[in-house]
């Protein structure tokens, strides 16, 4: 999970905790095992998911948040009428593409064929969805 990700979960956690919510099994069970896992000498950011590790950076992080938010741009251009406007993948990427080159657009801007790799990536699979969620991996939202 990304630490951006894990930051906002901590985030909604504490929102939760605060208005005296009680915690599921899950949540319990995770904050056990982070608890012991410190107590046992695990520097505390590794155990609770906030330290990047080997192989991953902020700059792998910040790309798969922008392709989330592309994707979810894309999803809604393929999804058919009355939601979506039914256009094709390609020529959703191409709009796509072309809208993140605007200054302003809420995301970052990529080239057509960057995108349409990363589209057909698998890796990248789990970011696809018309939906976003601050609590989904990898989400550009922030969790208020």
């Amino acid at each position: 999970m990304s630490v951006k990700t894990q930051r906002k979960r901590f985030l909604a956690l504490s929102k939760n905790l605060k208005l005296g919510s009680d915690l599921t099994k899950a949540e319990k069970d995770y904050l056990a095992d982070c608890f012991k896992n410190i107590g046992l000498g695990l520097d505390a950011n590794q155990a609770l998911g906030l330290k990047y590790s080997k192989g991953q950076s902020i700059t792998d992080e910040d790309r798969r948040i922008n392709l989330k938010f592309i994707f979810s741009y894309v999803s809604a251009l393929i999804e058919k009428e009355p939601e979506g406007f039914g256009l094709s993948v390609a020529d959703a990427l191409g709009k796509a593409s072309s809208y993140s080159k605007i200054p302003g657009c809420p995301f970052k801007a990529i080239e057509y064929e960057s995108l349409r790799r990363a589209w057909y990536n698998k890796k990248y699979a789990h970011l696809k969805g018309n939906s976003l969620h601050p609590l989904d991996i990898d989400s550009p939202l922030d969790y208020k």
